[in-house]
Formats: structure tokens, sequence, C-alpha cells
């Protein structure tokens, strides 16, 4: 196959191609009206050669040895994937690219309403059965200070802006 003619799967076609650690000339397929899970689907079928895909989507094809996984996105390994080293236990460094889902409450909610939102979510991310339940479907829980999570919101934000003008992305 010629360098050219390889195609990748992900979730986003420009944030791949700044952010990731493949170097040969790839074509991205990207349609942002079809689930992520078609990702595993076409990887799968050959119809992709590489894919950036969450592994809640590709767990069936990755059950079936449809797809081999090479390295988790993350700066740690996944329990649902203990074998499969990160990107830069792989040789790739300073590649961690994740997917996080946080609660946010509407501006000017009462501090001491934020904080009890956040223990008793916080009491819940670390409850054995949900913890197992998140770590099948390839889910770490994070357990964070307010503080904290209001940094992680505000790195990333940095972090993506600028790929995201270069990728001349326009809000519809």
């Amino acid at each position: 196959m010629k360098p050219s003619s390889r195609r990748v799967t992900s979730p986003g076609a420009e944030a791949p191609k700044r952010s990731s650690p493949i170097t040969a000339p790839y074509t991205a397929v990207y349609d942002p009206n079809v689930p992520d899970v078609t990702g595993s689907v076409d990887l799968a079928a050959g119809m992709v050669q590489l894919g950036m895909i969450a592994i809640g989507s590709a767990k069936g094809a990755i059950a079936k040895g449809q797809v081999r996984v090479l390295a988790v996105a993350g700066a740690r390994r996944l329990a649902a994937l203990p074998d499969v080293p990160t990107f830069d236990q792989a040789g790739v460094s300073g590649y961690d690219v994740t997917n996080w889902f946080g609660v946010m409450a509407p501006k000017g909610t009462p501090r001491d309403v934020v904080e009890l939102l956040n223990r008793h979510i916080g009491h819940a991310a670390e409850d054995p059965p949900v913890v197992q339940k998140l770590a099948a479907a390839g889910i770490l829980p994070m357990r964070e200070p307010v503080e904290q999570f209001q940094k992680r919101v505000n790195a990333d934000y940095a972090k993506w802006r600028d790929i995201v003008r270069e990728a001349g992305v326009k809000i519809q």
C-alpha cells in the first residue's frame, strides 16, 4: 500500500494530524454525523489501517481479536488492557491525549453546594462496583478537588485552542 493511501479513523479529522505520533502521510476519515463506534468496525474490516478509537467503542473488536491495540493514549495503562503500553512506554514520548468527563455547575453556584456535589460524586467514583464497571469500559475514574479540576479544564482548553484555530474550525 502506498503511504498516501493509508487511512486512519478517529473521532476528529484535524486533531490527530496535529497531535498524532504518526509521522507517515495518511488520510483522515471523519464524518461528524457517524458515531465513533464505526471506527472500530472500519478498522476490523480493513477499510482503515489505523484508528484512534475509544476503548468502549472498540471493546468488541478487541475481544474478538479483530483489531490489535498498539498503545493507549493516556499517561497510565488501563485496567481493561493491562498488557498494552502507553505511547510513552512504547517509545513515543509526550503523547497524552485522553477524553475526560466532568460535572460542572452554573457560574455563581454557592461554594458549599459545589463542594457537597464534589464530595458525593467523588465517593461514588470510588465505590468498588462503580470502579469495576468503569474500568471494564476503559474508564479510569479520577477524583479531584474543585480547583484541580478547574486547572485541568483550563489546561486542556489552552492545549486544544491552537489546534482548533490552525484547523480553521468554525463554530456552527
